[in-house]
């Protein structure tokens, strides 16, 4: 009898550890999905007429398509998480009112003791080297 119960024991806490490495693992790569082109793909690096201007990112369409990426990539594993942005201009060329620099952090609770909690950092950055 003791042998059974040791055994019904072992077979919730390996069930128990596969669901949370599984959602753990979801929620990662969610996460890591945000490197996919979305922050490039709101970077404005030319002027209404096509002159040359000081890059920064187009907040509000940037911060809806992360949100909407994560929506989706959760929606798999029945996640839903919260995302926070931290804009900043950084040198060395300083524009008001617009952003070179964003931090998106990602919360997402993951059963109920433990809560996925981690920050991506992306900068635009002027290639200042010589072109082939």
């Amino acid at each position: 009898m003791g042998n059974l119960f040791l055994w019904l024991l072992f077979l919730v806490y390996f069930a128990s550890s596969f669901q949370y490495s599984f959602l753990l693992g979801g929620a990662n790569r969610a996460f890591l999905g945000l490197y996919k082109a979305i922050p490039e793909s709101h970077v404005i690096a030319y002027g209404e007429d096509g002159e040359d201007i000081v890059p920064y990112f187009e907040e509000e369409a940037l911060e809806e398509d992360c949100r909407a990426y994560v929506v989706d990539a959760l929606s798999v594993y029945h996640l839903e998480a919260s995302l926070e942005f931290t804009w900043k201009w950084v040198d060395p060329y300083p524009e008001e009112g617009k952003h070179n620099y964003v931090a998106v952090r990602m919360k997402c609770p993951i059963l109920r003791f433990c809560e996925f909690d981690k920050t991506l950092h992306f900068q635009i950055v002027r290639y200042q080297g010589e072109r082939e």
